[in-house]
């Protein structure tokens, strides 16, 4: 649905709503920190916009890039022009391979996220 891939978030996600103007708010009962190939933390509370291939105005998910957290604003998939999911994290986009989205992957407690986040 919205052409988005099915592992966007962890399996730790314990209720999510969708209203019709495309807010989406998930909830989970702890930060999940993922670190295979990117690093990511998903907050407890994520809100953002679902748009057809991508969650706008995000609030909620951290990535790290050049050894410094940022915030991810917003994530884009275009499913007929090439194989990657781009976070847009305000200064930088990072690319991410769209296979390692293809599976919901499993939360891990990692690291706390660094209070450097930009």
């Amino acid at each position: 649905m919205y052409n988005l891939p099915p592992g966007l978030f962890p399996d730790a996600v314990t209720s999510y709503t969708l209203s019709q103007t495309g807010l989406l708010t998930i909830s989970m009962p702890i930060q999940c920190f993922l670190g295979s190939g990117y690093k990511l933390v998903y907050h407890p509370k994520i809100i953002g916009i679902v748009r057809n291939g991508s969650i706008e105005e995000i609030q909620g998910m951290e990535s790290m890039y050049f050894h410094f957290w940022f915030w991810v604003r917003r994530i884009r998939v275009d499913l007929q022009l090439d194989d990657y999911v781009y976070f847009d994290l305000g200064w930088f986009t990072r690319m991410v391979p769209l296979s390692l989205f293809d599976s919901v992957p499993s939360c891990n407690r990692g690291p706390p996220v660094s209070f450097y986040s930009v």
